[in-house]
């Protein structure tokens, strides 16, 4: 059974303790005593997110598809360390937050508009110029029992914020959780 309290403090440790900014998205295993292993093999398809070769959502497909491909032909040389329980992913964007007294359905409404997701993303620098925009480090991790950790630190914060969601009972709220699901279920499956 997986020690999610246990892992939420690993998580807000990790982050606490990773000083560096404007670095592209990783990939970590989540082991079993909480540790995040860096998923090396995958670094250069991440780093292509960060110099304009692909979107992250885009990546992390591929990723998956590539683990998968991998764990078909040998498990046991996928990559997937033993004792491993989940997938953590760790991006970087600018964001500028929905205020919190905004009603969900609105609030859901402004994320899918396109106009907003323009303003959502790093694309040209315009969200930099932003008067509200804030830098935002996110740590995405979904565990093998099928449990989502979402981490999100701004830049100057004080503390992570965190959400938990069973994902046996509620679905991934976006693109990468649920691309960080696959994952971790291909991990579920081969580890």
């Amino acid at each position: 059974m997986i020690d999610h309290d246990a892992v939420v403090h690993s998580l807000a440790l990790h982050l606490a303790d990773d000083t560096e900014w404007d670095q592209p998205p990783r990939l970590f295993w989540l082991m079993a005593d909480t540790e995040l292993v860096a998923a090396d093999r995958f670094t250069t398809a991440l780093d292509a997110v960060m110099n304009g070769g692909g979107r992250l959502p885009a990546v992390l497909a591929a990723v998956a598809d590539r683990l998968l491909a991998d764990c078909l032909a040998d498990p046991a040389e996928a990559g997937i360390p033993a004792g491993c329980i989940g997938v953590v992913v760790r991006t970087e964007s600018w964001v500028v937050p929905i205020p919190t007294d905004t009603p969900p359905a609105h609030a859901a409404e402004t994320e899918r508009d396109p106009r907003t997701r323009e303003v959502l993303t790093r694309s040209g620098g315009r969200l930099a110029d932003h008067p509200d925009a804030v830098d935002r480090a996110d740590l995405y991790t979904v565990t093998t029992d099928d449990h989502l950790h979402w981490l999100s630190w701004d830049r100057g914060g004080m503390a992570p914020e965190v959400q938990h969601l069973d994902l046996t009972t509620t679905p991934p709220p976006g693109r990468v959780p649920r691309l960080v699901r696959r994952l971790a279920r291909i991990v579920r499956r081969y580890a």
